[in-house]
């Protein structure tokens, strides 16, 4: 299988060992290899930078050379990412190493375990608590992260409710057994399985962000959204003058023809001629061409 890292990624099978052109070169360096350390770095830099060109040069991410039918602006695009923030769930995550091997463990092994999983929650509890969450709001996972021995890769199982114990520990490596095999299409049932990290996951949901409905256009919202216009050069060679509109005088149903540059002050959208942008119910616009 293949993993996305610093660039290619191979994983061999054999023990899950890695590599890439980014640790190799580290493996020169560490070894006192420094010409070829750095031929490899110049190479490296030189194929990245002929990946760009080719990307820049061939491909034109406009909607309609990636056969997109319409183009949706959110209502605020430089804050996105944190208005997804606000939309999502609190949580915690805390874990801790516990090597142990799954088929040898004892009683004192499996205490061990069970006491680290009691700190890991009761960690995420507490934070929970300290953002005045109501315990029954609270939602406690705890996650093995196991492996086979020699492997140099981790996938997560559930723990049972209880807690790991001598009569369930074979329900857990055969759920290890069948999420390997689920992950990468094989399954070494006579190996020995390790597990190597506990997590515990603290969820508590929360009151997620609502947007209110803009308020409905009319027939004039563009011309009382007209700021200045300007002589525009488009990206095909052709020059219009094109008006800036102030994308906070456009009501929902409004409709605005290109050229046009709609103006926020986080976000400034480019609607190219042969273009119309229409403010929906929420305040996200539809660019379509006409």
């Amino acid at each position: 299988p293949q993993e996305w890292g610093d660039f290619f990624i191979v994983r061999v099978m054999s023990g899950g060992q890695r590599t890439s052109v980014v640790s190799a070169m580290k493996n020169n360096i560490d070894q006192l290899f420094y010409p070829q350390a750095a031929t490899m770095a110049v190479l490296l830099i030189v194929v990245v930078v002929l990946m760009v060109a080719a990307i820049l040069r061939v491909v034109d991410v406009r909607a309609e050379l990636v056969s997109a039918r319409d183009v949706l602006v959110p209502l605020a695009p430089g804050i996105t990412a944190a208005m997804g923030l606000l939309g999502t769930d609190l949580q915690y995550e805390h874990t801790r190493s516990v090597i142990s091997n799954l088929f040898t463990i004892d009683q004192a092994g499996i205490d061990r375990v069970n006491t680290v999983i009691d700190e890991l929650t009761g960690s995420g509890k507490k934070r929970l608590d300290g953002d005045n969450i109501d315990a029954a709001d609270h939602d406690i996972k705890v996650i093995a992260e196991i492996r086979y021995h020699g492997q140099g890769f981790e996938l997560r199982v559930p723990l049972p409710a209880e807690g790991l114990t001598l009569s369930n520990k074979a329900d857990v490596i055969a759920a290890f057994h069948a999420q390997h095999k689920a992950d990468y299409g094989y399954a070494f049932d006579d190996a020995l399985v390790e597990l190597y990290t506990v997590r515990v996951i603290a969820v508590a949901k929360v009151r997620h962000l609502q947007l209110k409905p803009l308020f409905k256009g009319g027939p004039d919202d563009v011309g009382k959204a007209f700021m200045y216009d300007r002589a525009t050069i488009f990206d095909d060679g052709s020059r219009h003058i094109t008006p800036r509109l102030d994308r906070n005088k456009l009501g929902a149903g409004t409709v605005v023809s290109g050229p046009a540059i709609i103006i926020q002050h986080n976000s400034t959208t480019l609607l190219p001629p042969g273009y119309t942008a229409e403010v929906l119910k929420y305040g996200s616009m539809r660019l379509s061409t006409t």
